[in-house]
């Protein structure tokens, strides 16, 4: 699997783990629920679904110590769905949740980076329904052997 590949995957294995219910005795430490996670959705969320979506949009390239290394910077943003009838105050607690559930897994399954937020937004969605919407941008910095964006050098 390629870079990209292998950090999206991390991210939505992160995001899947979001949920109310807890795991045996231990109590959940989210407030959110959400039906599905995605990669690249590009069908029309419905009225009642509550999701995220994943997409790398960007990979920033840098040489490193005469081109053996490459430093990438991986732009990723996750998008919010939520149902329609959730409030403003939901869609905050959805984003604290996501941000929440990143930072608690600080391997992402022994992928060597560096992450850091570059900020969020909230929105408002009018179509056949009204639903609130939220962004999150992340970059995540990693480095490869120089021209091989598929092996991760830890």
């Amino acid at each position: 699997m390629s870079a990209r590949g292998t950090i999206i995957s991390a991210i939505k294995t992160m995001l899947g783990k979001i949920t109310t219910e807890p795991v045996g005795e231990t109590p959940s430490p989210y407030s959110t629920d959400f039906d599905a996670v995605y990669e690249w959705k590009t069908t029309p969320f419905s009225a009642d679904e509550q999701a995220v979506n994943v997409m790398d949009l960007m990979d920033d390239i840098e040489e490193e110590e005469r081109n053996v290394f490459h430093k990438h910077t991986l732009h990723v943003e996750i998008q919010i769905k939520m149902a329609t009838g959730k409030s403003i105050s939901d869609v905050r607690t959805a984003v604290t949740d996501v941000y929440k559930a990143i930072s608690l897994d600080s391997t992402w399954d022994n992928v060597k980076y560096m992450m850091m937020p570059e900020g969020d937004e909230i929105g408002v969605e009018q179509d056949e329904y009204t639903y609130f919407t939220a962004s999150i941008k992340l970059a995540v910095q990693f480095r490869t052997p120089a021209w091989s964006a598929s092996v991760i050098n830890s």
